[in-house]
């Protein structure tokens, strides 16, 4: 499943652009929006259908490999490919449930570590005597905005170039389930 055939289009095809948020918004984005553990359950969940459908499929090829058996002639060379080809096309559905699912676990990891990478906003806390808050205020104030500056510069940069290279990129090349194949209308029913 290598061909642009076999993936969807990027979901999201312009990447956000953080220059605009705050610290502060940036942090509610990441530790309130962004959940590592639900992503890790929907990745889960992929995996259950992956094993499901392979299981359904791989059930009914045995079963119906061995009533061939019991066939001949143009009923069964007619039945055989068919069949193959039905299967095949669930195990191709059981392949892109699980790599759906490798998508979503790397999604979580990555969703974790970004989480980790992006410390909270501090604010400035100034001193309880206002007399000492207006003899050191403004050096300690300067320190602190610059140090926030700083990290504001991290965030924006953690999202930029963490966030949109995994967790939106991630949607760049999402497996395509295959289409079912139109009906045969030459003929070949009564």
């Amino acid at each position: 499943m290598t061909d642009a055939s076999h993936v969807d289009p990027p979901f999201v095809a312009d990447r956000e652009v953080y220059g605009s948020y705050s610290h502060r918004q940036l942090w509610e984005l990441v530790h309130e929006t962004l959940d590592p553990a639900a992503l890790g359950e929907a990745a889960a969940a992929w995996q259950q259908q992956a094993d499901a459908v392979a299981a359904a499929f791989r059930t009914f090829a045995e079963a119906t490999h061995a009533e061939f058996e019991h066939w001949s002639g143009r009923a069964r060379a007619a039945a055989e490919p068919a069949t193959a080809a039905f299967v095949e096309r669930g195990a191709a559905a059981a392949e892109v449930c699980a790599r759906l699912r490798q998508l979503l676990e790397a999604d979580a990891e990555a969703a974790q570590s970004i989480r980790d990478a992006l410390p909270a906003p501090r604010a400035y806390v100034p001193l309880p005597d206002p007399v000492a808050e207006v003899v050191h205020g403004g050096a300690r104030r300067m320190t602190h905005d610059v140090a926030a500056a700083a990290a504001l510069a991290d965030a924006r940069d953690i999202m930029t170039f963490r966030y949109n290279s995994t967790l939106v990129a991630s949607g760049d090349r999402v497996p395509r389930f295959v289409p079912a194949p139109r009906p045969d209308s030459g003929g070949g029913h009564p």
